[in-house]
């Protein structure tokens, strides 16, 4: 299984990009609010390749499908995050706290074999 994380204005680049060069196919799983009546590719039989945006790491009703589908630990499986700096866990200071999202990616990347978090960074 590969799931790759990415902004949401970023999922067609890394779809075409995975496939023109590692000749890998992702499904676009879109948000469930934004997919109407249809279901996550995830819960089709689909190839287990997608491309997410962040915001389906982040929900509930959008993660579950995901949680079944790896049920636990998921040998050869890869995660890519894509713009993974927002994810960063807090300082550790007493008053830090971890958001959100690096919580839920917390609890998922354990799932993986294989984790790959990118970032740029500016000069």
């Amino acid at each position: 299984m590969i799931v790759v994380a990415a902004t949401a204005s970023m999922l067609l680049q890394w779809r075409d990009e995975m496939a023109q060069k590692c000749g890998l196919d992702l499904i676009i799983a879109r948000p469930r609010a934004s997919a109407g009546d249809q279901p996550h590719p995830w819960l089709l039989g689909h190839p287990p390749r997608f491309v997410v945006s962040h915001s389906v790491l982040c929900d509930e009703t959008d993660i579950a499908g995901l949680r079944d589908l790896l049920s636990g630990f998921r040998p050869a499986s890869m995660l890519i995050r894509d713009e993974a700096h927002p994810v960063a866990p807090s300082s550790g200071g007493v008053r830090a706290v971890d958001s959100q999202m690096t919580r839920e990616v917390r609890e998922i990347a354990a799932r993986f074999e294989h984790r790959l978090f990118l970032s740029t960074c500016s000069a």
